[in-house]
């Protein structure tokens, strides 16, 4: 059994015929024993052969290295993508770059890192990071390459798709109602019985919703119009300044790690992005018994990273509100446009940062979080 065991090989079994006693039980016991050994050995395998082909479906590069630098695996898309072919060692990366293997040999536990790469005489941007685990008491290094090209492109189009599906149903219900409306008019005209109450406010109606498109298609030029920020050296404490006087209430908070902070942005733009974030969570807050809004501002020097966040205790908004919150004309308020938070995260993004946000429902910690990263550095 030991022997069996030790080599994996659970099709083992004692023959249970003529013993007795002692020697039956311990037969049984080892009969037990190899069966539930056989049984997690092949939900094991399951599980591995399930998680294998879902990490070879992804996109990601992934690599598993040892400290010596032998290649262990390699995923489907690492093999095409990478290289072309599995490699044994770290060191086979170098047919794409002399430099890269002795790049990932410098990586640090948890560390992500933007590398640019000549590869074949075109210049790739890769998203990297590595993980250490320990498997059979040997430590193994994860790396994981990303495209950043690829994942923005891929972005792109997830927010194009997401775009026209906004687009077409916005569309759609404004030419709905105008093409039912003219093809009644067309035929009271003609069976001689158009009255003339009800033609007055059929067109009224078609006018109505003819102005109501004319504007969605107004505010789509106002999203695709973003101008260029125009980036200067500014006193942080001068936009806290104009927004306090906007927002005198005593339940929005302004807190400001350094009012003489500069920030290397577009004034007005910023200005634009904070305005609307405070007047959203206003507005979510209205309905909060006892509302409070808080706007917070701090740097992180040694990396050139400043950071402004939005904090309100409204209802919050549940996830799949808050994954469509920034796609163009979406939007859960009955007069709203659906524009403002698309054109904060397109200033945003021209400045080299980003906008998140953060939302919970839950009746003792409900609220929203709208967080800005910016690269403070010219």
């Amino acid at each position: 059994m030991l022997a069996s065991i030790k080599a994996r090989d659970f099709s083992l079994h004692f023959n249970e015929q003529n013993l007795k006693g002692e020697e039956l039980q311990l037969a049984y016991e080892i009969n037990d024993a190899i069966s539930e050994f056989r049984d997690t050995s092949k939900r094991l395998e399951a599980q591995y052969g399930y998680l294998e082909a879902m990490l070879n479906k992804t996109n990601t590069f992934l690599l598993v290295v040892d400290d010596q630098g032998n290649v262990d695996w390699m995923n489907e898309s690492a093999i095409k993508n990478l290289c072309g072919f599995k490699i044994e060692r770290l060191s086979g990366l170098s047919v794409l770059n002399e430099s890269l293997p002795h790049e990932l040999e410098n990586f640090v536990a948890g560390q992500q890192r933007l590398l640019n790469i000549m590869v074949k005489g075109t210049m790739v941007e890769w998203s990297v990071t590595m993980t250490r685990y320990n498997r059979y008491g040997t430590e193994r290094r994860l790396f994981s390459i990303e495209d950043v090209q690829m994942v923005l492109r891929q972005n792109e189009v997830d927010a194009q798709k997401k775009l026209v599906r906004v687009l077409t149903h916005e569309i759609m219900n404004s030419l709905s109602p105008i093409i039912s409306l003219s093809d009644t008019l067309n035929q009271t005209f003609q069976q001689g019985t158009a009255d003339k109450d009800d033609v007055q406010m059929a067109l009224q109606a078609i006018y109505r919703r003819s102005q109501g498109l004319l504007n969605f298609v107004e505010s789509f030029r106002k999203v695709s119009r973003v101008s260029t920020p125009v980036r200067e050296w500014v006193v942080l404490g001068d936009i806290i300044n104009e927004l306090h006087q906007l927002y005198p209430s005593d339940y929005i908070t302004f807190v400001v790690e350094d009012s003489n902070e500069r920030i290397y942005v577009d004034q007005s733009q910023i200005e634009q992005v904070l305005i609307n974030l405070i007047k959203n969570a206003v507005e979510a807050c209205e309905e909060t018994p006892r509302p409070q809004i808080r706007l917070s501002a701090y740097s992180d020097r040694p990396n050139n990273r400043f950071y402004i966040e939005v904090a309100d205790n409204g209802p919050g908004m549940p996830p799949d509100v808050a994954e469509q919150i920034f796609v163009p004309f979406f939007t859960t308020k009955s007069s709203g446009s659906g524009i403002g938070l698309s054109i904060c995260r397109q200033i945003i993004s021209m400045h080299g940062g980003k906008i998140s946000v953060e939302s919970n429902t839950d009746s003792d910690n409900h609220g929203s979080i709208f967080k800005i990263e910016l690269d403070n550095r010219e």
